[in-house]
């Protein structure tokens, strides 16, 4: 992973932490995560 790749997963993770009044989606959550990896993983293809 590289630096910026390790900042944008950073920046989400802050975001979503700086937003208390919202409900966390877990699902969405883990939704996000998954898609980073698959478009990682086909970048990298």
């Amino acid at each position: 992973m590289t630096p910026q790749e390790k900042e944008l997963i950073q920046n989400v993770a802050n975001k979503l932490k700086a937003s208390p009044n919202k409900p966390k989606d877990p699902e969405l959550i883990r939704l996000s995560i998954k898609k980073l990896a698959l478009s990682k993983i086909l970048f990298i293809s």
